[in-house]
């Protein structure tokens, strides 16, 4: 009997094992099914959007979506159709669940963009530019557009351009920074030099928070950008100038 019971418990496991791998095996083809039909109703969405039917190219998409709620591309096409008819809120859920599914997809970048210029929100839009032109490549036409675009921005925002100005300082300093770590030998001299910048920044730092407590906060950006100037990599100070340029840009709006 006992070896009868260990024959039958056998028999049972290895049913389950193959009923299970073969759920699995199903689910794959069903899904791989279903990815290519969200692709066919994606091709016959495009195909009438062009021919100017946003509303039977909006059904398609909406298929797509819903068979595979995976597909990005499919989600940036939606929210293309529903920011030219207007909705201007669902095509930006649309825009941002695309970014979420897949980062590196560079148009909805732009089209996001373009959306928060027309809300008038430049901050954001000058964001989601440069977001476009760090993914792109720089020869990209569609990259020098995003340039140009979050150029005029600067233009008509100047607290942006200055901001815009003080990100690129910062990340450049911090690319010296590092370099110069790489490549600088650790010698006696440049040991020194490095405790002098130190302490320069350190200096600095002081008068920016003073600066700050008597609420001249823009003395205060001054000497806390000088002195990340001095110690890139100090992340105290990179803290406190993000917290002086929030209450710069509070006090301007």
């Amino acid at each position: 009997m006992p070896t009868l019971s260990y024959r039958n418990l056998r028999k049972t496991i290895i049913i389950i094992i193959f009923i299970l791998l073969s759920h699995l095996s199903f689910a794959a083809v069903s899904y791989n099914v279903l990815k290519e039909e969200a692709r066919f109703y994606r091709e016959k969405g495009y195909e009438v959007q062009r021919s100017g039917d946003l509303d039977t190219a909006m059904g398609y998409y909406q298929k797509a979506v819903e068979l595979d709620p995976l597909y990005a591309a499919a989600y940036n096409d939606l929210g293309v159709v529903y920011d030219i008819k207007g909705l201007k809120d669902r095509a930006e859920e649309c825009y941002l669940k695309t970014i979420n599914l897949d980062p590196n997809y560079q148009s909805v970048y732009f089209n996001l963009a373009n959306l928060y210029e027309e809300k008038g929100d430049f901050r954001k839009a000058a964001d989601y530019w440069k977001k476009r032109i760090k993914i792109g490549d720089p020869n990209d036409p569609w990259t020098q557009k995003a340039k140009q675009r979050l150029e005029n921005i600067g233009i008509l925002c100047p607290d942006i351009a200055d901001q815009l100005k003080y990100e690129e300082t910062r990340e450049l300093m911090k690319n010296v920074s590092q370099k110069k770590d790489y490549l600088m030998a650790t010698t006696p001299e440049a040991i020194t030099e490095e405790k002098e910048k130190k302490e320069k920044a350190k200096r600095l730092f002081l008068s920016a928070q003073a600066n700050y407590s008597k609420g001249n906060f823009a003395a205060a950006l001054k000497y806390a950008a000088t002195a990340q100037c001095f110690d890139p990599s100090n992340s105290e100070i990179e803290k406190f100038v993000d917290k002086v340029r929030g209450k710069i840009s509070a006090y301007s709006q």
